[in-house]
């Protein structure tokens, strides 16, 4: 049953992969089909998904706010931490943004799924305002990170500030927390335009996954150690601080779900954009898909042995 809860909730992302794999290899489509799909999904298809799933996610309550809290304080100490290492190691700015995005995004897709089946209704309810709120949160980090290259203050701040990602998670959550409601005449269509958002993501990480001879070396190593930050650290940090201090057992369960959650399939888009390693991108978000399953495994079958109220 762990196993097969782990599975049902990669093997969508998984399969889109492998869609991308075989179209690209196979070239049914042109060439340039693949950027405009990369400009689709992060101009209109992904700030839609944003503005609908953050303004439709529920009011904020206690647990929420307190998850939010947790794991907002695990993504900035593993910033910090990708931030000085990079620096240290001399990191070329496009590498350095691929892995900060590989570091702490996260799939939302994989999440909401996976809790569907281990939570109540109710509980999953508040997983879907966790998931509005870090998402706004991972997006910005990431985005000030593919503007420290300016080096001016303000620039970064313009640049992050007109990001279409983070004026649809403002204006998300400018809805969420005033309690307007879309009126269904909008709510539709950004639904609608949402929809494709993290399927062609994915279709497009697929695509993407062409690895030079000459840098096999490079992405194996540089993206197998982000995996590692985002399914290894992350999650110890987290499993650190919900034993640590005495939280609701629903709040360390969304905490444990949120940190075994592998990279945004997104990430591969915004790379493309904003000139980060998009190679790199490809290969974590693919690797990290694939990894995902053995944390997912384990947090899956312990939790059915713990009653989650």
């Amino acid at each position: 049953m762990h196993a097969a809860t782990a599975l049902a909730a990669i093997a969508p992302s998984f399969i889109l992969i492998l869609i991308g794999v075989v179209l690209r290899r196979g070239e049914w489509l042109d060439s340039g089909f693949w950027k405009g799909a990369e400009k689709l999904t992060h101009w209109l298809f992904f700030p839609a998904y944003l503005v609908h799933t953050i303004a439709t996610a529920g009011t904020m309550g206690s647990t929420a706010k307190s998850t939010v809290l947790i794991l907002g304080a695990v993504t900035l100490v593993i910033t910090l931490g990708v931030l000085l290492g990079c620096r240290y190691l001399r990191v070329v700015h496009a590498t350095f943004t691929s892995i900060m995005q590989g570091s702490v995004r996260f799939n939302s897709f994989i999440f909401l799924s996976v809790a569907s089946q281990l939570l109540t209704p109710e509980d999953y309810g508040v997983a879907a305002v966790v998931v509005a709120y870090m998402v706004a949160i991972s997006n910005t980090v990431v985005l000030l990170a593919f503007g420290s290259r300016d080096g001016s203050v303000w620039g970064i701040v313009l640049k992050v500030c007109l990001n279409p990602l983070i004026l649809a998670s403002g204006a998300g959550l400018a809805l969420n927390l005033s309690g307007v409601l879309l009126p269904q005449a909008l709510a539709q269509p950004l639904s609608a335009l949402g929809a494709p958002a993290l399927p062609l993501s994915l279709i497009c990480v697929g695509a993407a996954l062409q690895i030079p001879s000459g840098e096999f070396a490079r992405l194996c190593k540089t993206g197998l150690l982000t995996a590692s930050i985002r399914l290894g650290l992350f999650p110890l940090l987290a499993y650190a601080l919900v034993s640590a201090w005495p939280v609701p057992p629903l709040v360390a369960t969304l905490v444990l779900l949120y940190s075994v959650a592998p990279c945004a399939s997104n990430s591969y888009v915004l790379a493309t954009q904003y000139g980060g390693d998009h190679r790199l991108m490809a290969f974590v978000v693919a690797v990290s898909t694939v990894l995902s399953f053995v944390p997912m495994f384990l947090l899956a079958g312990s939790l059915s042995v713990m009653a989650v109220p």
